[in-house]
């Protein structure tokens, strides 16, 4: 401070001693005289350590002031008293002239939420499904006050019917802070609780007092895990924090109310935080980088550096645009004109005077304009979450797409509180009011369960139906016309095996019945969808109409989920259930929707590449058109995580709020999404017509006009035929216009869908043109071969290529076949891109050409984590793929945020591969970390490798001994050797459990420099087998779920199933890396007897390392799950599981140690 000022009061001292500490401890001493009066006088130090009297001492103690105050006293002396030996002297008001505060120039304050918009905020249920935690908590936006702006977040608790708090909770992309900032303003309360979330997922909790005022006042936390009341729990919960923030709560408590009231508002405003600048970070112009024409992409960009150099990548991998600007206080502004529609990602990277900080990418998508109002009924729908916690300003994103329709929630235990009392969360009107402003139609679920009914199990009484039923009315009795159409519960027949309803038909007939009835007596016209299954249960759904239950549903919906595998596959089940349909319905079929239909791309044998996601998008689409499927809901439309394992936080179209890439920015299959939107506005599917070769060819019609989906697998040339010109556009929207040559149109289809709008007679394949690529391309360029097939013709043809940034003419006499090998500049930033060449006759476009690309990159890195004498390390297999040789002179690593670096002398010739071993530090068990490498090598590029490493207890791996065992050996063999005990060791999942009789028994799990041996003896008093092939899990039978390294690192996945066949054991294979073999195994070494007197089956496998690469010997560790499943003749009941992998989660499975 620069100056201390007080008020003083007395008429019986004339002076007053002062002392001021300083940051290093001195203590600086001045007198102050006062002024001979009675009244209240101002008294003003504005030097520190000079004075009347002056005196110092401690701390530095040189008489030099130093850094802030830190301590104020103030003495009375009996040689001040006026004419007495006694005085009194009254002060009051305290105050300092402080600076105005200066900002660290290398850091800055960010605004996170100053809620003008709709920011994701909600409040939180004690669980899905359940009520808030305290019955009267109320969040909503008040738009009449607020500290800046026009609105603020207003959150009311009233805790006179109970309830211990009321909370809100946001989540954000990862940011690096060191002070949270917000504006509050209360009279009620004293006290507020703030959580905020670091990069681990720990919540750190402190309570913060706040001052006693009637204005807004501002909060500023600048320490994380201390404070008043500090408690810590999930992530890390060390109590330490870790990272970056990614998510910040507000929590108010009966505790905090004055004055014993039971009830309190408090209102937050302008949250921010202080951040250092980044070397580079790439901040939004448009919600989710998603821009609509007129629209112009744009990125504001924050750096440390002075310059950005910036680059435009399309969906293909082709560079189409790039620039430099310069850095004007830390932020450069990027417009980027003249750019194609569809899918891109914008990389840029910062230097400071040539010396490179940083690099970032994010996606981002430039779709044409599109009106909802301008819709007919349309078929395209999306799952969304707004009843949860999605986030609402992503909504307007889904009306950008085109997506008219979303199916959502409305929680029964929301709604009733109270037995027949019916009561909606603000929020809940909110989200359905939005809805209808941006004119999106909801299907909303009745769901889930109630406490108030049936012990909170999933309605199966009388009491529970009537009591689901006349909730569902209540909803519509509240939204009236808003909700057009309803499902009765979700997915009945996939309920756990623990609850009473046991998922059965009859029991959900009597839900959709009651339901039914109900609903319909006073909202007639609502749409009532039932069934809503998962999968495609042939059996339940026959049970289901056997009992009547068409005739109490107006639409059927299921989820007829495939993935990992191609959305045709659904085909023949379809076509079984709709002859069950009319089998039941007097020979007619009721409308059919697809309510959830999705591919996830986690990194799992169970998921796929986004690429293929968005090609997956639109195959299922007009699969399900071809199928007679009236609508199709995509699940999901955000994902719901970050975790790129884990299944269900990858199946979104967007990426998560919280995702390093941008929030809501879009994956490819949001484009294709909107794309096909777009082109097939208010078309109607005609046919899937019949061309041959593996081309499919889906035809719509609007009126004269005609548009047609084409697909194929083998990447072949097809022929239009056509007199007019058509117009030809990608799966992410690039239009070209090609005229016909000599009647013809040449096109290459794929597996990437295209559109084709306009009169064609006929679709055929075509030898007359080709273009090929050489996978043997040096690093840098890409060598092709334009094919000019004329041998067929009888007229001379030249025709010009333009591909790569070439123009090439070939020219082809009657008889003729020419081959033009061309070389091209790799502008191409995958190696798995797309090439495309257009054909140019007489300056008219003619066709358009395509050649994937499958580039080697010249240095191969794989990475895995092993245990190498107990200690957990990491080897990396370096491949040199090039033609030349490559010198590695150095790695650098960072693990977690410890980083290090290994100088390297490694020269490897054209082939070779090295291994290497990086140690990996001390970190907090079980933990998923990341890891990050630099390959530096002598003149050439750097090559980088991310991925993520989890270390575990050593108590808490499962040893395996090492031991060769006879397949079909005595299980003598195994006497002495250690066991899994299933009833001990494992989790029994089963309905109608009958004890250790019906199912139980022991497992070993051995291994030898050549095998990997399991061996099961199990005992169940019944041996049921009847099912082969893929469907083997469904009798007795075991599972197998292997994985590299520990469990949460890895992405490449098997899983067998061993079962009695033909009085054989089998040996199946599910899932495994991709490009392997999947199906039943031959040569595997497996083996099963049944001992029919002691009800015994005894199981074995032998898996050869080679049979499940990259997992060896060698590694010294793996994942592995199993689990024993039990059918005793009618179906199957249930399974006992070790390791929680395969009929839980396919990630929360066991590490094994090879000892």
């Amino acid at each position: 401070m620069s100056e201390l000022r007080f008020w003083a009061k007395t008429n019986e001292l004339s002076a007053i001693i002062i002392r001021l500490v300083d940051e290093t401890g001195q203590t600086h001493q001045q007198q102050m005289t006062l002024a001979n009066t009675a009244e209240w006088q101002q008294i003003r130090v504005t030097s520190f350590n000079s004075g009347n009297s002056y005196t110092h001492f401690g701390g530095a103690n040189d008489g030099q002031w130093h850094g802030a105050v830190t301590g104020i006293a103030f003495i009375i002396q009996r040689n001040q008293m006026k004419n007495a030996k006694s005085g009194t002297i009254w002060l009051d008001k305290i105050t300092a002239i402080t600076p105005a505060p200066v900002l660290d120039p290398s850091k800055q304050e960010i605004n996170l939420w100053d809620y003008e918009a709709d920011e994701g905020w909600k409040l939180v249920r004690a669980a899905a499904g359940t009520p808030p935690v305290t019955p009267g908590g109320l969040f909503e936006y008040d738009s009449t006050l607020a500290h800046s702006g026009s609105r603020s977040a207003k959150l009311y608790g009233d805790f006179s019917s109970g309830g211990l708090s009321v909370q809100i909770k946001n989540t954000m992309r990862p940011l690096e802070v060191s002070e949270v900032r917000f504006w509050t303003k209360t009279v009620e309360l004293s006290a507020i609780i703030v959580r905020l979330i670091d990069e681990t997922g720990q919540t750190h909790q402190q309570q913060v007092t706040i001052p006693a005022s009637t204005q807004w006042q501002q909060i500023k936390l600048n320490t994380f895990d201390s404070g008043q009341a500090y408690t810590h729990f999930g992530g890390a919960n060390d109590g330490q924090w870790h990272g970056k923030l990614t998510g910040i709560a507000f929590i108010i408590q009966r505790g905090h109310m004055k004055n014993g009231a039971t009830s309190g508002t408090i209102w937050l405003d302008d949250i921010s935080a202080i951040a250092p600048i980044p070397a580079i970070d790439i901040e939004q112009t448009q919600l989710g980088n998603i821009f609509m024409e007129p629209e112009v992409p744009a990125f504001d960009i924050k750096t440390l550096g002075n310059r950005v150099t910036w680059s435009v990548y399309d969906y293909w991998g082709e560079s189409i645009a790039q620039g430099q600007q310069a850095v004007a206080s830390n932020k450069a502004n990027i417009v980027i004109n003249g750019l194609p529609k569809g899918y891109m990602k914008f990389h840029a990277k910062a230097d400071l005077d040539g010396v490179v900080l940083a690099t970032q990418e994010t996606p981002f998508a430039l779709l044409s304009p599109i009106d909802l109002l301008s819709m007919d009924e349309s078929p395209f729908g999306v799952v969304t979450h707004y009843a949860k916690d999605e986030p609402i300003a992503a909504m307007k994103l889904l009306a950008k797409a085109g997506i008219k329709n979303n199916r959502d929630e409305m929680y029964w235990a929301d709604v009733e509180k109270t037995k027949g009392v019916y009561e909606f969360l603000p929020q809940q009107d909110y989200y359905m009011h939005q809805l209808e402003q941006q004119h999106i139609e909801p299907l909303i679920i009745f769901s889930f369960r109630n406490p108030l009914y049936d012990d909170n199990h999933i309605p199966y009484t009388t009491e529970g139906h009537v009591g689901f039923a006349n909730y569902g009315k209540a909803v519509l009795d509240h939204f009236g016309d808003k909700i057009a159409s309803v499902e009765v519960y979700n997915e009945f027949n996939n309920l756990r095996l623990d609850e009473p309803a046991n998922a059965s038909p009859d029991v959900y007939f009597d839900m959709l019945k009651t339901t039914y009835e109900t609903v319909k007596a006073d909202h007639p016209n609502v749409n009532v969808v039932g069934a809503v299954a998962n999968g495609i249960p042939l059996n339940w759904f026959k049970r289901l109409f056997e009992l009547g239950g068409l005739k109490y549903m107006d639409t059927l919906s299921l989820h007829p989920y495939v993935y990992p595998f191609e959305p045709e596959s659904i085909t023949s089940n379809i076509e079984q259930l709709k002859s069950l349909i009319r089998q039941y319905n007097h020979g007619e079929l009721i409308p059919i929707w697809f309510s959830e239909q999705g591919f996830p791309t986690h990194d799992s044998v169970f998921g796929i590449s986004e690429e293929k996601q968005a090609e997956y998008l639109i195959r299922s689409y007009v699969t399900a058109f071809d199928l007679g499927i009236e609508r199709q809901y995509w699940y999901n439309f955000i994902n719901k995580g970050t975790d790129r394992l884990d299944q269900e936080s990858n199946f979104g179209i967007l990426y998560n709020e919280r995702d390093i890439r941008g929030s809501f920015t879009p994956k490819p299959a949001y484009v294709a999404y909107a794309v096909m939107a777009r082109q097939l506005l208010n078309f109607s599917f005609v046919r899937k017509e019949e061309v041959g070769q593996g081309i499919n060819s889906y035809l719509f019609a609007k009126g004269s006009d005609a548009a047609r989906l084409i697909w194929a697998q083998e990447a072949p040339t097809i022929a239009l035929s056509t007199n007019q010109s058509v117009r030809v556009v990608d799966m992410m929207g690039k239009e070209d216009v090609i005229q016909p040559l000599a009647g013809k149109v040449y096109l290459t289809v794929s597996e990437s869908p295209v559109y084709v709008m306009g009169v064609v007679d006929q679709i055929t394949p075509t030898g007359f043109v080709g273009l090929f690529v050489s996978s043997e391309s040096e690093p840098g360029t890409v060598d092709l071969a334009f094919t000019l097939d004329n041998s067929l013709e009888t007229q001379p043809h030249k025709l010009e290529l333009e591909a790569g940034g070439k123009r090439t003419l070939a020219s082809a006499n009657a008889g003729e076949k020419v081959i033009d090998n061309i070389k091209v500049v790799n502008k191409w930033s995958k190696s798995d891109g797309t090439l495309f060449g257009y054909l140019w006759s007489d300056n008219n476009l003619v066709g358009k050409l395509s050649v994937p690309l499958q580039l080697k990159k010249p240095i191969a890195v794989h990475v895995k984590h092993v245990l190498v004498n107990d200690e957990d390390r990491l080897r990396l297999s370096i491949t040199n793929q090039s033609s030349k040789p490559y010198e590695l002179t150095a790695i650098d690593w960072e693990i977690a945020s410890l980083a290090n670096s290994k100088q390297m002398n490694v020269t490897m010739d054209v082939g070779t591969t090295s291994y290497i071993e990086l140690p990996i530090p001390l970190l907090q068990e079980r933990i998923k970390q990341s890891v990050n490498l630099n390959l530096r090598f002598a003149n050439e590029a750097d090559v980088t490798y991310a991925g993520t490493i989890v270390v575990w207890n050593q108590s808490d791996i499962h040893a395996i001994e090492k031991q060769t065992i006879e397949i079909g050996g005595s299980f003598n063999q195994l006497s002495g050797l250690s066991s899994i005990h299933l009833l001990d060791d494992g989790l029994v999942l089963m309905n109608d459990y009958h004890g250790a009789e019906d199912l139980s028994g022991d497992a070993w799990i051995n291994w030898d420099e050549d095998q990997l041996y399991l061996s099961f003896r199990i005992h169940d008093d019944v041996f049921s087998h009847n099912y082969v092939g893929a469907d083997i899990w469904q009798g007795d039978s075991i599972q197998v779920a292997i994985m590299p390294g520990l469990p949460g690192e890895g992405n490449e996945y098997y899983e067998y199933g061993l079962s009695m066949s033909n009085d054989d054991a089998r040996l199946y294979l599910w899932s495994a890396p991709k490009g392997k073999p999947r199906g039943l195994v031959n040569g595997g070494l497996a083996y099963i007897k049944r001992d029919e007197v002691n009800h015994d089956t005894y199981y074995q496998m032998g898996l050869p390392w080679t049979s499940i690469a990259p997992i060896s010997a060698e590694d010294g560790v793996l994942s592995l799950s199993f689990l024993v499943n039990d059918n005793d003749g009618t179906n199957r009941k249930g399974w006992i599981e070790w390791g929680s992998g395969i009929g839980s989660s396919k990630v929360r499975i066991c590490s094994v140690q090879l000892s």
